[in-house]
């Protein structure tokens, strides 16, 4: 699916660019750089008449063309640097002819900012529809950053998958659990209910024949997950480096010896599976792991060079030079995750990695928070990032029904002295979201739509004995801990037919909810079991986001099972890290406050 969302995103884009005759300048806004390289290469921008792409920011390139290509979102940022450029060609009386491409579509704000700025009239606005970017062979992601309004986020969802059934045709079964799930269904079919009307359409929708229906996962009913440290090959190279868009920044040390890189600058490295089988082999494997399995791929690539010295007649060494690009690209995409892994190595055998991994797994196996403050003290004292204390705490309050009220007033009391006032207000913020929260003193119980402790006595979430040489259970994704998200979405996919499971279903904690599209086939019953012959496809939608361990995860289940595969798409790949980063405001909001 992914192949051809890359396709369709190419095409579009090259339409829009066609329409502007003749050579064009692209200025690109850096955010969307690794989009851009998702779907599209540099030769074939050349091809269609661009042939240099310039950053675009307050400078205006001086070798700019006629024809300018602004790329960028509809932002109101991006809405004045744009007038200040156009106000700028005026000035310096350059006949430019400016078109800007806007992702996903434009606004009400930013074409507000157009016209009060006096530029609405010297552009042509178009619209680079691309609601969902195809991230790897398995993976569509929406983009959005962590900590979207939950308005915006529901609307952008129903928009990407409305986008998705027009290429596969419509879902006829909808299930997930989670207020938010059933609200984005609600709209959804809404939305499906109002386009018959405007269209007067009698006609039968056209089912997709392909998909089998489409999961939910709702962020809010797992919390757990994100906060805890990734300890898959991606996962923890997300933690550590970070991944955007499928593209890591590779240290200078890390950057081949064959290209010229000058000191402290940084190469992107892509992790597409589609640029590498290296890539696909490893980004699920335990990073405890990773060693052997690079082992084993050095010994085979340096087999396959061996080859050479076997290739006797004609044939032989012609079969032999027509794969040895393949093996050299093999061999350079070998020497980086080498280095990738040697990195990641270093940073686990830290005391501080292994301190906050002592606490993460203490109190997912149900310890009493406070048992793991004299630990977390001390991250404090050696000045650990203060993202990682704000998500050990946010970890605790979700397990635990929240922290003592003398807890949270401690560690409101020792951030401020270690790390700043500046670190008040992303307190509060995580307070204000339930992220973090006051235990009740008295013994009524909340009525919450999330209770780890009920999920830890359901669900085998522990595993203690986990194999992670050879996984046969998803709990390796986290050296013990099964993500929580996973086991609730493969339990409604094994027992959501199973009338003798439904009510088991229906009583966990969460809004569960199954629709059905296509009222024929309501009755049908389809279970997971090994043996079938035809394969259930699945779209498995993460709305809040997801982690790249609980994909590992769900590709594990799917070999495991064999009968079914999963397509995943999510509002954004994200970590606790960065669910943390989304609640601290940016300097100039301190200043202006």
């Amino acid at each position: 699916m992914s192949k051809d969302a890359k396709e369709s995103a190419r095409f579009y884009l090259l339409d829009l660019i066609d329409s502007i005759a003749g050579k064009k300048s692209l200025l690109l806004e850096r955010e969307l750089s690794g989009i851009l390289g998702q779907v599209i290469t540099t030769n074939t921008l050349q091809e269609h008449g661009i042939p240099q792409v310039f950053w675009f920011d307050k400078n205006i390139p001086q070798e700019l063309d006629q024809k300018v290509i602004y790329l960028c979102r509809p932002t109101y940022e991006n809405a004045r640097l744009v007038s200040a450029h156009v106000r700028q060609h005026q000035r310096n009386m350059n006949q430019t002819e400016n078109t800007v491409i806007l992702l996903p579509d434009t606004n009400v704000l930013f074409e507000t900012v157009l016209q009060e700025e006096g530029v609405f009239g010297e552009l042509v606005i178009m619209e680079w529809s691309l609601h969902m970017v195809p991230l790897d062979e398995d993976l569509l992601s929406l983009e959005l950053k962590p900590g979207a309004k939950e308005d915006s986020l529901l609307k952008s969802s129903v928009r990407a998958l409305v986008n998705f059934e027009s290429h596969n045709g419509r879902f006829p079964r909808a299930s997930g659990r989670g207020s938010n799930s059933a609200k984005l269904i609600e709209i959804w079919d809404k939305w499906y209910q109002e386009e018959a009307i405007n269209n007067a359409r009698k006609d039968e929708v056209d089912f997709s024949t392909s998909y089998d229906s489409v999961l939910i996962m709702d962020r809010t009913m797992d919390w757990v997950t994100p906060f805890l440290t990734q300890l898959t090959y991606f996962g923890l190279l997300d933690e550590v480096l970070g991944i955007d868009q499928m593209n890591v920044k590779l240290p200078p040390n890390l950057v081949s010896r064959n290209e010229n890189s000058s000191s402290g600058t940084h190469k992107k490295f892509s992790l597409s599976s589609s640029y590498s089988t290296i890539t696909k082999d490893v980004k699920d494997v335990n990073f405890n792991c990773i060693g052997s399995y690079l082992g084993k791929i050095a010994r085979k690539l340096s087999s396959d060079y061996e080859g050479r010295r076997q290739a006797k007649t004609v044939n032989q060494i012609r079969d032999f030079v027509s794969k040895l690009g393949s093996l050299q690209s093999e061999h350079t995409s070998l020497n980086i995750h080498t280095g990738l892994a040697e990195l990641m190595m270093q940073h686990a055998k830290s005391s501080t990695f292994q301190k906050i991994l002592q606490i993460q797994q203490s109190l997912v196996s149900g310890a009493e928070p406070s048992s793991q403050f004299p630990l977390l003290d001390q991250l404090i004292y050696t000045d650990v990032p203060v993202e990682e204390v704000f998500r050990i705490l946010c970890l605790a309050s979700i397990v635990s029904t929240g922290l003592k009220q003398r807890d949270i007033d401690y560690y409101r009391k020792e951030i401020v002295q270690t790390y700043g006032y500046k670190n008040l207000l992303t307190f509060q913020r995580l307070i204000d979201v339930g992220l973090l929260r006051v235990r009740p003193s008295s013994n009524i119980s909340l009525q919450r739509s999330f209770s780890y402790t009920t999920w830890l006595n359901s669900y085998p979430l522990i595993n203690e004995e986990v194999d992670e040489q050879h996984p046969s259970d998803i709990s390796y994704t986290y050296s013990g801990y099964g993500p929580l998200s996973v086991h609730m979405s493969y339990d409604i996919l094994q027992n959501r037919d199973n009338p003798e499971k439904l009510r088991e279903l229906k009583n966990l904690p969460g809004e569960y909810v199954d629709r059905w599209f296509k009222q024929q086939d309501k009755n049908v019953t389809r279970t997971f079991t090994r043996g079938t012959d035809k394969k259930r496809k699945i779209l498995v939608f993460f709305l809040g986001g997801c982690t790249f361990t609980e994909l590992s995860a769900f590709r594990l289940l799917a070999d495991k099972f064999e009968n079914f595969e999963f397509t995943f798409m999510t509002t954004g790949m994200i970590t606790g890290g960065k669910v943390v980063q989304s609640f601290m405001p940016p300097i100039q909001t301190l200043i202006d406050e």
